[in-house]
């Protein structure tokens, strides 16, 4: 995350709350789409997608992520493609590698904010993401039904009527598809 020529908290936590992030247990990562960062809104059709990754140790694999689906990857340690969009979409780009010295059993991985890029001016709907969310949504009632842990009476109706309106929400943008 660049917080500019100054590190300071009050920098940092302002590029976090803008997306401007990645996440890491090492490997430090660049990403642009149209030479904007992570968390920026773009409005063309056509992006030029860049990454890049900087390891301690080696990483096998940089990819660039497209709504949730490997859409170019390298070994190398810098990647790039240029998309063309007919609708809405999101960027992000993920690094990996296999178990290395310094990291336990764990191996290095690192995963950017995303981009999102609206040609329509339109959010990013993905079917398959509503229907998850709102099986998701069915389970953790079940579980939370399950516990009995409302209190008094009154949590359980307004917890089922959050949880009826999120349901909805997604019911609704499922039916725009």
């Amino acid at each position: 995350m660049q917080v500019g020529p100054e590190f300071t908290w009050s920098r940092w936590i302002d590029r976090y709350r803008e997306g401007r992030a990645f996440v890491t247990n090492g490997p430090l990562l660049s990403f642009t789409a149209n030479g904007q960062p992570p968390g920026s809104v773009l409005r063309e059709n056509r992006v030029r997608l860049a990454a890049e990754v900087t390891s301690r140790v080696p990483v096998d694999t940089l990819e660039l992520i497209q709504n949730g689906v490997v859409i170019e990857s390298s070994s190398g340690p810098r990647v790039e493609k240029e998309v063309t969009l007919d609708r809405s979409a999101w960027f992000a780009v993920r690094v990996s590698g296999k178990p290395a010295r310094g990291f336990g059993n764990d191996a290095p991985r690192a995963h950017s904010a995303p981009v999102y890029v609206s040609p329509d001016g339109k959010p990013v709907l993905i079917r398959e993401d509503l229907e998850l969310m709102i099986r998701w949504l069915g389970r953790f009632w079940a579980n939370l039904e399950e516990r009995d842990n409302f209190g008094p009476a009154p949590n359980r109706a307004n917890a089922r009527k959050m949880f009826n309106q999120a349901i909805a929400h997604y019911e609704a943008k499922l039916k725009g598809l």
